[in-house]
C-alpha cells in the first residue's frame, strides 16, 4: 500500500519461533526505490498472537488511513481446550512506529478457516 511518500509492507515470519508452529507479523516501511526507510517492527508476539498453517496464511493487510497505517490478519487465540479465530487491527505511526490502536474483533460463529475480508472492516 503506498501513501504518497512510502510503501507498508507486513509479512508473516518466523524468525523467533521455537519449532514451526507459530508465525509473527512484522511491518516495515520502504521508499519509491524500494529500500527500507523503518526498521523492521514486531506486531505479534510468540506465544500464541498468531499460530497454525491455514489460519495464519489466511491473508495480511495493510491499508493506509490517510492518518495512520493499519495491518489486519486473522490470528487463532487458544483457550482451554477452544480455538477461535479473531481479526486483529493494528495501528501504525505514518514513521513506522507502533501507534495506539490494537483492536481484537472476535465475530461469533468464525471458524479456523474463515477468510475474513479486511478492507471491508478495517
Amino acid at each position: 500500500m503506498w501513501n504518497g511518500t512510502h510503501a507498508g509492507l507486513a509479512w508473516l515470519d518466523s524468525r523467533d519461533t521455537i519449532g514451526n508452529a507459530t508465525v509473527n507479523v512484522f511491518f516495515t516501511l520502504l521508499k519509491a526505490d524500494g529500500t527500507r526507510a523503518s526498521s523492521d517492527l514486531q506486531l505479534t508476539s510468540f506465544p500464541g498472537d498468531v499460530y497454525g498453517g491455514s489460519t495464519a496464511l489466511h491473508g495480511l493487510s495493510v491499508i493506509w488511513t490517510g492518518t495512520q497505517w493499519t495491518v489486519a490478519w486473522p490470528q487463532s487465540v487458544r483457550g482451554g481446550t477452544e480455538t477461535k479465530t479473531e481479526l486483529r487491527l493494528r495501528g501504525i505511526t505514518p514513521a513506522g512506529t507502533l501507534g495506539s490502536m490494537d483492536v481484537n474483533i472476535s465475530p461469533s460463529g468464525l471458524g479456523a478457516d474463515t477468510i475474513i475480508d479486511y478492507a471491508s472492516v478495517a
